[in-house]
């Protein structure tokens, strides 16, 4: 058995693994989400196929702009960054669950409580540096100077037959403000 192995020619190893896998059992038990330990129900849960999506298209200073020419990478960076920022946006800039927060530091002296929970849900994001930061990285992915960007998104149904719905919604228009000079 490789434990057994281990233990007989690498001892230190087979200490810190065993450290390992009582601390992810541990968090598994806790239901902490730590990274590298990881809750089986995130990979466990059952997918269900569905017949609606959503697209989102970039228009770079008033013209179309192609995401598909960037790389994985960082069409998850501008995509993924928007669907985070848009969840904040609905929660009122919480970026944690603030019962989960409350679960997990209740026992904590009321002096540590508080600035521990202030930090935890940070409300002092806005929608103009969230704006700030995604117009300077999408110029640096497309190579452009980003005067303005508009996000726009389309339903698009799978089911019974692919198309795209006439539906869409602007979501955000934003036009970069000159530097007084």
């Amino acid at each position: 058995m490789f434990l057994q192995q281990l233990y007989r020619h690498w001892r230190k190893m087979f200490y810190a693994l065993l450290v390992m896998a009582l601390a992810q059992a541990f968090f598994m038990y806790k239901a902490v989400e730590t990274v590298p330990f990881f809750l089986y129900n995130m990979y466990s849960t059952p997918q269900r196929n569905g017949d609606t999506a959503y697209r989102t298209a970039i228009y770079l200073n008033g013209r179309p702009f192609d995401a598909t020419q960037l790389s994985g990478h960082e069409q998850e960076t501008l995509f993924g960054s928007l669907a985070y920022f848009k969840k904040l946006k609905a929660n009122r800039y919480f970026a944690t669950d603030s019962a989960t927060v409350v679960q997990r530091l209740r026992r904590l002296p009321t002096g540590l409580y508080r600035p521990a929970y202030k930090r935890l849900t940070n409300t002092s994001v806005s929608d103009s540096a969230f704006l700030e930061w995604w117009a300077r990285y999408l110029a640096q992915v497309s190579g452009t100077r980003v005067d303005s960007f508009a996000l726009v998104e389309s339903t698009v149904l799978w089911k019974p037959a692919y198309r795209v719905l006439k539906d869409t919604v602007s979501l955000i228009n934003y036009r970069h403000a000159p530097a007084d000079r």
